[in-house]
């Protein structure tokens, strides 16, 4: 299915439920938002029964009379539409809190969706708000660059700790999180926000060139539990994400001396 046709039925199919919706709801006012790997084009997590994901943000003070009449629990829950349809009710406050959080390791995600899902209709609110959010994001760049390499130094040593004490369980834990923060700091330092970590791989192989780095994080899983092995990978995708930083960004104080910009 295209995208210019996958749009017309979400438009279709919210027409054909109108009247089952609260008197309140005006589509003119409503932005819809087509989003799962459906919205986001990826293809390779898509069967035909893959649902469609639709998050429709409405005014503040039309969400505020619509949750009045429907509840605030309202969804749309239909499993007996072709493809099955999930749909969520937000007012526009929602969509401003996830795109101007305080939370550096928040927002990143929330801009990557809105910018990379299918609008299928998208007011000058909601355009404007995303607008904001990724002038935000040029701004901040490359302090989000480096929180996400600071990041992933530090778990890098503690991979090394809890690989050297025999505590497995944590290496594993710790593991995961400093690969999720070296995809992350690599994408970033494309000019590119990030994903859910089910397609951050995909995303930074795909959109990023990161091919070689994502198959040095799945070698990390592979090379079994030898924390020597282990480690030497992970400096390899290190010198991997310093090399795309210093080559978007030039030479950073905090690519040799990480430890010197640890968060407060």
């Amino acid at each position: 299915m295209t995208i210019h046709s996958t749009s017309s039925g979400v438009l279709d199919y919210l027409a054909s439920i109108r009247e089952s919706l609260p008197g309140t709801y005006d589509p003119a006012r409503a932005s819809v938002l087509l989003a799962g790997s459906v919205g986001w084009g990826i293809k390779n997590s898509q069967t035909p029964g893959t649902d469609w994901d639709i998050h429709i943000i409405l005014p503040a003070g039309d969400y505020a009379v619509f949750i009045a009449s429907a509840g605030a629990a309202f969804l749309i829950d239909d499993k007996t539409h072709s493809p099955p349809i999930f749909g969520q009710f937000h007012p526009m406050d929602w969509l401003d809190e996830r795109l101007h959080s305080s939370d550096r390791k928040w927002w990143p995600l929330y801009l990557w969706i809105v910018e990379n899902g299918q609008w299928v209709h998208c007011t000058d609110e909601v355009r404007s708000a995303i607008s904001r959010a990724r002038a935000m994001f040029d701004r901040d760049n490359l302090n989000l660059i480096r929180d996400h390499f600071v990041t992933f130094c530090v778990r890098k040593l503690d991979v090394k700790s809890c690989g050297a004490n025999k505590q497995f369980v944590s290496e594993n834990l710790y593991l995961g999180e400093c690969l999720t923060a070296g995809l992350q700091a690599f994408s970033l330092a494309h000019g590119e926000p990030y994903p859910y970590l089910k397609w951050l791989p995909y995303w930074v192989a795909n959109s990023c060139g990161g091919t070689e780095l994502v198959a040095a994080a799945q070698e990390c899983w592979t090379s079994g539990f030898e924390i020597r092995e282990r480690l030497a990978v992970i400096r390899k995708m290190e010198a991997m994400i310093v090399a795309a930083i210093r080559e978007q960004h030039g030479d950073q104080p905090w690519l040799d001396e990480w430890w010197k910009f640890l968060p407060n």
